[in-house]
């Protein structure tokens, strides 16, 4: 893992989502004991761990692209363009539905919403970086399989 920051903007939204997920990991609950989110939980961490091993570990938790980055559709990028969004969401929701409350839930919207423009802006240098890249827009989902 790189951090490469080329924008104030990327910086902002890195640094809002570190904070949210470490609020979240403090007053949610890590690994839940409830069977079936704990399932749910651990398919996100693989759908992650896939993502990962696709990009061959080489990635930028900043939505700017590293020095010879390369294009992936392989693994779960052939059905979604941010399955590593997707995991830290799902993750974390995970984490906040067993002490569930309103100031969890506002605190998990705001990383929604952060990783929505994090990849909006991401998209956007990926559009300028790849020539196929809109293409694949035309094939992929951003977040949700077959939906969103």
């Amino acid at each position: 893992m790189k951090l490469v920051f080329q924008s104030g903007l990327s910086f902002f939204l890195v640094i809002v989502q570190f904070v949210c997920i470490i609020v979240l990991a403090i007053k949610g609950t890590i690994l839940s004991e409830l069977h079936y989110l704990l399932f749910i939980q651990l398919l996100f961490i693989i759908l992650g761990l896939w993502a990962l091993i696709s990009m061959k570990f080489r990635f930028n938790i900043s939505p700017d692209l590293l020095e010879g980055s390369e294009f992936i559709n392989v693994g779960p990028y052939r059905y979604i363009r941010h399955p590593m969004y997707l995991a830290t969401l799902g993750i974390t929701f995970c984490w906040i539905l067993p002490d569930f409350n309103v100031t969890l839930l506002i605190i998990w919207t705001i990383l929604l919403i952060d990783l929505l423009v994090k990849l909006n802006y991401e998209e956007n240098i990926l559009k300028q970086k790849f020539i196929f890249y809109k293409q694949y827009t035309k094939q992929t989902k951003r977040l949700i399989p077959f939906i969103y």
